[in-house]
C-alpha cells in the first residue's frame, strides 16, 4: 500500500469473454480429473470466492484500523497544540492586565 496520491494502479477486476471461456475449461478440467459434476466444481470455486472476500473484508478492517489510528492521534496532536496556544494567550493577556495596573 502506497501514500495516497502515490498508489499502485489496483488491478482490474471486470470479468471478459475469454475469462469465461478459461473458467469453463478449468471446469471440465477439474470434472475429468476429479470425477465430480460440474456444479460441485462451480460450488468448490464459490466457496474459495467466499473465503477470498472474506480475507479481503478483514484486512481492509485492518487498515481501517490502522488509518483511523492515526486520524485520531493527529486530532489529538492538534487539541494539544491548540490548548498550549490558549494557555499562551490567556498568560501573555493576565502579563498585560498585570502590567497595564502597574503603569497606570
Amino acid at each position: 500500500m502506497g501514500i495516497v496520491g502515490n498508489q499502485p494502479l489496483r488491478q482490474s477486476h471486470r470479468i471478459h469473454g475469454e475469462d469465461a471461456e478459461q473458467f469453463l475449461e478449468l471446469v471440465a478440467d477439474l470434472c475429468n480429473q476429479t470425477g465430480m459434476e460440474p456444479r460441485d466444481v462451480v460450488a468448490a470455486f464459490h466457496v474459495l470466492e467466499l473465503r477470498r472476500a472474506n480475507n479481503i473484508a478483514v484486512e481492509d478492517g485492518d487498515y481501517r484500523d490502522e488509518h483511523i489510528k492515526g486520524l485520531c492521534d493527529a486530532i489529538e496532536n492538534i487539541s494539544t497544540r491548540l490548548l498550549e496556544i490558549t494557555w499562551m494567550v490567556e498568560a501573555m493577556s493576565n502579563l498585560q492586565d498585570g502590567q497595564s495596573e502597574i503603569v497606570q
